[in-house]
């Protein structure tokens, strides 16, 4: 009938927008620079300076990543006067790159 075809492709569309969301995900996680700022942000909340003189980034570089990972929800950002500090939203993203990471170990195996 054309009402389960229908259903079908609407179930279909569903599932591609939350694969797109995953893909978008996994592009994010896929820089290792993105990922440094992620685990170093995992240790303790700090700001622009701390993080480009932690991780050695360049400050133009790294405000680029940080805009990334607030975009997608990674990070929060608090503001005091002038300084924004950065803090993480949620251990997944990290949690994500350690699976991926064995999978990617045990696939090699």
């Amino acid at each position: 009938s054309t009402k389960g075809h229908i259903e079908m492709g609407t179930s279909t569309k569903t599932a591609r927008k939350g694969n797109v969301k995953g893909i978008k995900l996994l592009k994010i996680l896929s820089n290792p620079q993105r990922v440094r700022i992620l685990s170093a942000l995992d240790v303790k909340s700090l700001n622009a300076t701390q993080l480009a003189s932690k991780l050695n980034i360049p400050m133009s570089n790294l405000r680029t990543m940080l805009r990334a990972l607030r975009d997608a929800n990674m990070i929060n950002c608090e503001r005091s006067g002038r300084v924004i500090t950065y803090s993480l939203t949620s251990k997944s993203p990290l949690e994500l790159v350690t699976q991926a990471t064995e999978l990617s170990n045990t696939l090699s195996a």
